[in-house]
């Protein structure tokens, strides 16, 4: 799905990520061990280590200027915790240690999304944008996982 932001002043037109050819291309080069592991089949997971390219790339490509450096590493560190935090849920058999790591995830994702604002001076409008925009479909994604979680009785086991 390609919407077009309501603002007159704003012609940035984003995708769903899921669509996203550049996804797709760069799961093509994604290492094999981590394509077999099982929770390359998380959706969420896949698209968390997907993000944390894009920023690696945004980090390259930036104009360098004053604090640029503490925003890059800010940036860097939030947006790899989103997956770390989902791989480490991941492997949790309890849905309430699952529910934890992936709320620390969200959080993680929100902080993400403020260091991309303090990151507007040095990148293109338009690329923080619509990483924001992704990021709010990631969260969308990882709400949704969450609230499945829910559903199963305290003190069960996923696996």
């Amino acid at each position: 799905m390609v919407t077009e932001s309501a603002s007159p002043s704003c012609s940035v037109r984003s995708m769903s990520i899921l669509l996203d050819p550049e996804l797709q291309a760069w799961e093509l080069c994604v290492p094999k061990g981590t394509r077999d592991d099982l929770i390359w089949k998380f959706h969420t997971y896949k698209v968390a280590l997907y993000v944390l390219h894009l920023v690696r790339e945004d980090v390259r490509r930036a104009r360098v200027g004053a604090g640029w450096r503490t925003i890059a590493d800010q940036l860097l560190r939030s947006v790899a915790s989103i997956s770390a935090n989902i791989g480490e849920g991941y492997g949790r058999s309890r849905p309430l240690d699952r529910s934890r790591f992936y709320d620390m995830a969200l959080g993680s994702l929100r902080e993400s999304i403020s260091w991309y604002e303090a990151a507007r001076l040095h990148l293109p409008p338009a690329v923080v944008d619509a990483r924001i925009d992704q990021y709010a479909e990631l969260h969308r994604m990882l709400y949704g996982a969450l609230r499945s979680l829910r559903h199963h009785p305290p003190g069960s086991r996923l696996f």
